[in-house]
């Protein structure tokens, strides 16, 4: 994360870089101690891990809970986070990158996110073994063009590990929804559209055509 200088953030993070790492364990408080002693052997300045409520589980990746500016931002799947993976995204990112993205982030995923249940909707599982996103807040022209390039950088580094799909709700720009759905999948989609909304009533964000 790159934190902007504002006066609405508390003086000790004003303006620096961190990495944050975010998490969830469902179990027992020992077994959960256990994951995160090597974590904590690095002496962390903020330790926030602790024993919550379901209901404390969407407030896990700090996100502002009032009005924002408007974000630009993008994300891939990777297939896997081998260290030279880890070495590129830091390059990408990292200190003397000079990114104009205000937070880089590599979301690990498997488990339920894996699994193909029975009776699944479009999208069985996620496709990757790790997530990878990007975003800024546009606030001019001029910062909205070094996002987009900043995007391009993160996604360009990342290339290699890329399994040619996304997640919907991380891509900001117009894309062939192709990408986020299985070949069976997005073939079913499109007679499904053809058969009951040819001529497009029924839009949304990456629509699919008929």
């Amino acid at each position: 994360m790159q934190i902007p200088p504002l006066p609405d953030i508390p003086e000790f993070l004003r303006g620096r870089q961190l990495v944050v790492i975010d998490g969830a364990f469902i179990g027992d408080e020992a077994a959960g101690a256990a994951l995160l002693e090597p974590l904590r052997d690095l002496g962390p300045e903020m330790d926030t891990f602790a024993m919550i409520p379901p209901v404390a589980l969407s407030r896990i990746h700090m996100d502002p809970e009032g009005p924002t500016p408007a974000i630009a931002g993008g994300g891939r799947m990777l297939a896997e986070l081998t260290d030279e993976a880890i070495d590129a995204f830091v390059a990408a990112v990292g200190p003397g990158s000079g990114t104009a993205l205000l937070m880089s982030e590599l979301r690990h995923l498997g488990g339920a996110l894996a699994r193909e249940p029975e009776g699944h909707g479009a999208l069985a599982r996620f496709s990757g073994e790790y997530m990878m996103f990007g975003v800024g807040i546009p606030v001019s022209p001029e910062i909205a063009a070094a996002i987009h390039v900043g995007l391009a950088t993160l996604a360009d580094a990342l290339a290699p590990w890329d399994t040619g799909s996304s997640y919907l709700n991380f891509v900001e720009e117009p894309v062939d929804p192709a990408q986020f759905y299985s070949a069976e999948s997005y073939a079913r989609l499109r007679r499904i559209k053809a058969e009951v909304d040819p001529e497009g009533r029924f839009r949304g964000n990456h629509a699919i055509e008929a």
